[in-house]
């Protein structure tokens, strides 16, 4: 069985949390390994948190592996789980647009 994504081994997620003081690099969350994650609090409580309440680590690569990024931890950094669903729908629309003027400069 192979996997979809890079293993990222457990002593480089703690020196990432480290590296953060424990916070999100987008938002300053508290973000832990062993948190609730986010959808799991609004299910407890009816509504997200606010950002004094922990969230599960979600671990992102700044360079996608799949574009010539590097598995280590200085292309990683920690998110919550809200702010690496964003950063990946920010990807989308931001691969779009490089294509779009990619293929654009290739037809003139």
């Amino acid at each position: 069985m192979t996997r979809s994504q890079p293993y990222i081994r457990l002593p480089w997620k703690r020196a990432i949390l480290r590296r953060q003081n424990n916070k999100c690099a987008d938002c300053g969350r508290i973000i832990t390994l062993d948190a609730y994650r986010l959808r799991d609090w609004k299910k407890i409580i009816d509504r997200y948190p606010d950002k004094s309440v922990p969230s599960r680590a979600r671990f992102h690569h700044v360079i996608m592996t799949a574009y010539g990024g590097v598995n280590n931890p200085s292309n990683l950094v920690g998110l919550c789980g809200r702010c690496h669903a964003t950063r990946h729908r920010n990807y989308a629309k931001y691969k779009k647009e490089v294509l779009k003027h990619a293929n654009s400069e290739i037809l003139f």
